[in-house]
C-alpha cells in the first residue's frame, strides 16, 4: 500500500490494483484508474501540481487532474519495476527492484540512473532526511547519498 497527498486529497495506491481517492470532505473511497488497468501501484508522491505513481512492471505514471486520468512516464526508465518513489524539493527519485536508483529533476518527465556507488540494485525503500538520500536494497544494506544521488 502507498499514499500521497496533495491539496485536499489522499490517494492510496492498494495491492489490489487500484488507485483511490479521497477529499477532506468525503466518506467515501473513489476508485480512479483510467489509465492503469490492472496495475499494483507501489508508490505515490505529490510533485508540483502532478502526482506521480509507481507502478510494479509498468514503471512510472502521472497525473495532472488529480487521478482522474494518467499517462505512462518511463523516458530514461531502464527497469519498470518501481519499488518505492521520494522526493526532495528539486528532485524525484525511484528505487527499482533490479535496476538501482532512478532520478528525476523535470517533476517525472524523464529519468536518469543514479546508481554510482551502489553495490546491490535491489532497493526497496527509499527515505529523505533534510539533504540525505537513504535507500534500503535487501537484503539489510543501507546506503546513503549526501549530494542528491550523485553518489
Amino acid at each position: 500500500m502507498s499514499f500521497g497527498v496533495k491539496e485536499n486529497f489522499t490517494f492510496v495506491g492498494t495491492e489490489i490494483y487500484k488507485v483511490h481517492r479521497i477529499d477532506e470532505n468525503a466518506n467515501n473511497w473513489t476508485p480512479i484508474n483510467i489509465g492503469l488497468c490492472n496495475i499494483y501501484p507501489t508508490a505515490i508522491v505529490k510533485s508540483g501540481e502532478k502526482i506521480i505513481a509507481g507502478v510494479y512492471s509498468m514503471g512510472i505514471f502521472i497525473s495532472e487532474n488529480y487521478g482522474l486520468s494518467w499517462q505512462e512516464s518511463n523516458n530514461g526508465l531502464t527497469e519498470l519495476n518501481v519499488e518505492t518513489i521520494v522526493k526532495n524539493e528539486s528532485t524525484i527519485f525511484a528505487g527499482t527492484n533490479r535496476g538501482g536508483v532512478f532520478k528525476s529533476v523535470n517533476n517525472g518527465l524523464s529519468w536518469s540512473e543514479s546508481n554510482n556507488g551502489l553495490t546491490d540494485l535491489d532497493i526497496t525503500t527509499m527515505a529523505i532526511s533534510g539533504n540525505t538520500l537513504f535507500a534500503y536494497a535487501s537484503p539489510e544494506k543501507i546506503f546513503r547519498s549526501t549530494d542528491n544521488g550523485v553518489t
